[in-house]
């Protein structure tokens, strides 16, 4: 039955079918929303195992829960299946949006939560063609290499790596690469592994750079 509902997603065995997954674009996703969200999607009866070695993350469990529901419901919603207050949005299957998105590391996180991250992603793709530039040069590259390569699965969780790397649209990260995760900080120069810190009080003129006390 369940794949009768699926067929009926499809719009040709060619052009693919549409799945429904965490909106990219949606920047207020909290651990706490997508809890409830999950909460929510699962007690509408759709099926909700997510076995912790498939999915190990929560964006990963609710992108599946979307998945679910909008198979479940589509025939008889259409469209607003996949709504959810635009935490949701359809995509095409298999679809990769590369080319306006980008999974990259976020700068201020450790250098150590870096090399985890460019471990992980690079246990399962080849990274024997990044160079050796600064490490958060050679994580960018490797968290989209690794996102390249599990979109089609896994959607936009495959850009979490326990909260280091995130996607940003291509355009702001080529002309912002130094960016903060709060509209009330901006970067100072430090010696941290971004080269940069993210401060409220202002930049200090030390000689280790970073925020003013």
């Amino acid at each position: 039955m369940r794949q009768f509902l699926l067929l009926l997603l499809c719009v040709s065995c060619v052009s693919g079918y549409q799945v429904c997954g965490i909106n990219v674009n949606f920047t207020k996703l909290t651990w706490t929303v997508a809890g409830e969200y999950l909460g929510y999607v699962c007690g509408t009866g759709v099926p909700c195992y997510f076995p912790n070695t498939t999915y190990p993350t929560l964006t990963s469990r609710l992108n599946k829960a979307f998945e679910e529901y909008y198979i479940t419901y589509a025939p008889n919603q259409g469209a607003k299946a996949c709504g959810w207050s635009g935490v949701a949005g359809l995509y095409e299957h298999g679809d990769q949006p590369l080319i306006n998105l980008k999974c990259v590391c976020k700068p201020f996180m450790s250098a150590t939560a870096m090399a985890q991250a460019i471990k992980f992603a690079c246990s399962y793709i080849d990274c024997s063609k990044i160079p050796q530039t600064p490490i958060l040069a050679r994580c960018d590259a490797a968290v989209h290499l690794y996102y390249s390569s599990v979109w089609e699965k896994q959607g936009p969780s495959g850009c979490d790596f326990a909260g280091v790397a995130g996607i940003r649209r291509t355009v702001d990260h080529e002309l912002n690469p130094k960016w903060c995760p709060n509209s009330n900080e901006k970067p100072c120069a430090s010696t941290t592994a971004s080269g940069y810190s993210c401060c409220t009080t202002g930049c200090s003129t030390g000689p280790t750079g970073g925020c003013k006390p």
